[in-house]
C-alpha cells in the first residue's frame, strides 16, 4: 500500500508537474507575443522617428545648398561688375592723364603767344615814336627849306631895289648871304642824307614790323584753334566727370543693394539659425527618446537574463526529476560538446573572416550572399519559437542566435567602416570647396576695399584655421558675425553630421542593428510563470 501512495504520489506530482509546465509555456508564449507586440510597435515609432529625421535633414540640406548657389551667384555677378567697373577706371584715369598734360601743354603755348603779343605791342610803340620822330624831321627841313626860299626872295628883291653905288656893299653882302647860303645848303643836304638814312631805317623796321603782324596774325589764328580745341577738352572734360559722377552713383546703388542682399541674407541666416535651432530640439528629443529606448531595452535585457537564469535553473529541476543520473550526464556531455563545438565555430568564423579581410573580392561575394538571405517572418517566428520543442532547450537556441547575429554584426561594422571613410573622403573635398569659396570672397573684398573712398579692411581669411573634415567659423559669407551659439553649435560633431551627405546614416543604421538585436533577444528569451 505504501508503495501504491508513493507510485500515486510521483505519478500525481509528475502530473502536476508537467501542468505547471505546459501552463509556463502558455504563459511564456503568451509573454513572447506580447513583447513581439511591443517590439512591432517600437519599430514603427523608431521609423516614423527616422522618417521626420530624414525630410528635416533633406530639406535643410536643400535650403543649404540652394542658399550657397545664390551666393555663389550674388559674388560672382559682382565680382564681374567690380571687375567692369575697375576696368572703365582705369581707362578714365588713363584719359583724365592724356587731358591733363594736354592742358599743362595749352597753358605753356597760352603764355608763349601771350609774350609774343606783348612783344608785338612793345614794337608797334617802338614804331609809332619812330614814326613821330620821322615827322619831326620832316617838319623841321620844311621849315628849313620855307627860311632858305624866304631868303633867296629877300636878295632877289634887295638886288632889285638897292642902287649901283651900293653894289660893292651889296656884293659883300651877297657873298656873305651866299656863304651863308651855301651854309644852309650844306646843313640841308646833310638833313637831306639823314632824312634819307631814317627813311631807309624806317623802311627796314617797318618790313619788320609788317613780318611780325603777319606772325602775330598767324599765332593769333593758332590761338583761336587752340581755343577752340580747349573748349572741346573742357567739354571731354566735363563729359568724363558727369560719366565719373554716373559711375559713383551706380556705385553707391550698387553699395546700397549690397547692403540690402546683406541684411537679407542675414535674415535668411536668422531664419535658418532658428530651423537649425528647432532641428536641435529635434535632435535632442530623438537623442532622449533614444535614451528612454536604450534604458527600456537595457532593462528587457536585464528581465530576459533574469528570466533566461531563472528558465535555466526550472529546466535544470525539471530534467533533474523527469531524467535519471545517466540522463543528466549525457546531456552535461552533450551541454559540453555543444560549447567546445561553438568555441571551434567561433575560431573558424574568425578565420573566414580574415581571409575575406585579405581578399576583397571574396568579401564581396560574402556580403551579396548575406544580402541574399532574407528571413521571412515566418521564419522568424519559427525561431522564436522554437524553444519549446523538445528536443532544443531555449539557452542553446539563443546561443546560436547570437553567434548568428554577433557575425552578421561584425559583417555590418565593416560596411560602416568603409562608408565612413568615402563621408571623410567627401567631407575633405567639402573642405577644400570652402577654403576655395573664401579665397574668393578675400579677393572681392580687396577689389571692393581699392573702389570705395575710405580703405576698408578686407575681412579675414578664416580658412586657414578650419578643420579638414568640417569647417566651424564665426562669420558668414558676407563677414558678418553669427551668435556665438550658431558657431558653437556648427562646432560640434553632432552638427557636423547634419551638414554632411552620408554622414549621419552611420550612427544611426549601427543604433539600428543593436536594437534590432537587442528586440531579438527579448523575441527568443522566455519568461516563467509569475
Amino acid at each position: 500500500m505504501d508503495g501504491g501512495d508513493g507510485v500515486v504520489s510521483a505519478e500525481e506530482k509528475l502530473k502536476k508537474l508537467q501542468e505547471e509546465t505546459e501552463a509556463w509555456k502558455k504563459m511564456a508564449a503568451a509573454q513572447l507575443k506580447e513583447a513581439a507586440s511591443k517590439n512591432n510597435k517600437l519599430r514603427e515609432e523608431l521609423k516614423v522617428v527616422l522618417e521626420e529625421k530624414e525630410k528635416a535633414l533633406a530639406n535643410l540640406r536643400l535650403q543649404l545648398s540652394t542658399e550657397f548657389k545664390d551666393r555663389s551667384g550674388v559674388l560672382r555677378d559682382e565680382n564681374k561688375t567690380l571687375q567692369s567697373s575697375v576696368q572703365t577706371l582705369k581707362e578714365e584715369k588713363v584719359q583724365l592723364q592724356l587731358s591733363h598734360a594736354e592742358e599743362i601743354k595749352n597753358v605753356t603755348e597760352r603764355i608763349t603767344s601771350v609774350e609774343r603779343v606783348e612783344y608785338e605791342r612793345q614794337l608797334r610803340e617802338q614804331e609809332e615814336a619812330h614814326q613821330a620822330a620821322l615827322a619831326k624831321l620832316e617838319k623841321s627841313l620844311q621849315s628849313k627849306k620855307e627860311e632858305v626860299e624866304r631868303l633867296t626872295g629877300e636878295v632877289t628883291a634887295l638886288r632889285q631895289k638897292v642902287p649901283v653905288e651900293d653894289d660893292l656893299k651889296e656884293l659883300h653882302e651877297l657873298e656873305a648871304a651866299e656863304e651863308a647860303e651855301k651854309k644852309g645848303l650844306l646843313d640841308v643836304d646833310t638833313l637831306q642824307s639823314e632824312l634819307a638814312l631814317l627813311t631807309e631805317k624806317w623802311e627796314r623796321e617797318k618790313e619788320q614790323a609788317e613780318s611780325l603782324t603777319q606772325t602775330v596774325q598767324e599765332l593769333r589764328y593758332e590761338l583761336q584753334r587752340q581755343q577752340e580745341q580747349t573748349s572741346m577738352v573742357q567739354a571731354l572734360l566735363r563729359q568724363s566727370e558727369s560719366d565719373q559722377n554716373n559711375l559713383q552713383q551706380r556705385l553707391a546703388s550698387g553699395q546700397d543693394e549690397q547692403h540690402n542682399l546683406d541684411k537679407r541674407y542675414a535674415a535668411k541666416v536668422a531664419t535658418l539659425s532658428k530651423e537649425l535651432a528647432l532641428a536641435m530640439e529635434k535632435v535632442q528629443q530623438l537623442e532622449r527618446q533614444e535614451h528612454d529606448l536604450h534604458e527600456r531595452l537595457t532593462a528587457a535585457n536585464k528581465d530576459v537574463d533574469d528570466l533566461t537564469e531563472e528558465a535555466a535553473s526550472r529546466e535544470a529541476a525539471l530534467q533533474s526529476l523527469l531524467l535519471s543520473e545517466g540522463d543528466r550526464q549525457r546531456i552535461h556531455q552533450l551541454q559540453t560538446t555543444v560549447e567546445e563545438k561553438t568555441d571551434e565555430a567561433d575560431s573558424w568564423r574568425k578565420k573566414y573572416y580574415d581571409l575575406l579581410e585579405q581578399s576583397p573580392s571574396l568579401r564581396r561575394e560574402a556580403d551579396e550572399e548575406e544580402q541574399s538571405i532574407d528571413k521571412t517572418p515566418q521564419q522568424t517566428t519559427e525561431e522564436e519559437h522554437s524553444f519549446l520543442t523538445p528536443g532544443k532547450t531555449p539557452l542553446q537556441s539563443s546561443k546560436k542566435n547570437i553567434t548568428a547575429r554577433e557575425a552578421e554584426l561584425e559583417e555590418r561594422e565593416k560596411a560602416l567602416n568603409f562608408k565612413e571613410e568615402e563621408v571623410h573622403r567627401k567631407q575633405l573635398l567639402v573642405a577644400s570647396a570652402e577654403n576655395k569659396l573664401n579665397e574668393a570672397r578675400r579677393q572681392l573684398s580687396q577689389q571692393a576695399a581699392l573702389l570705395t573712398p575710405q580703405p576698408v579692411k578686407p575681412a579675414p581669411d578664416t580658412g586657414a584655421s578650419r578643420p579638414a573634415a568640417m569647417t566651424s567659423t564665426n562669420t558668414n559669407s558676407t563677414g558678418r558675425m553669427l551668435p556665438a551659439w550658431f558657431a558653437a553649435a556648427r562646432g560640434s560633431p553632432k552638427v557636423k553630421l547634419f551638414f554632411s551627405k552620408p554622414a549621419y546614416m552611420v550612427p544611426m543604421v549601427a543604433l539600428i542593428f543593436i536594437l534590432f538585436l537587442l528586440m531579438m533577444r527579448v523575441d527568443t528569451s522566455p519568461t516563467p510563470p509569475g
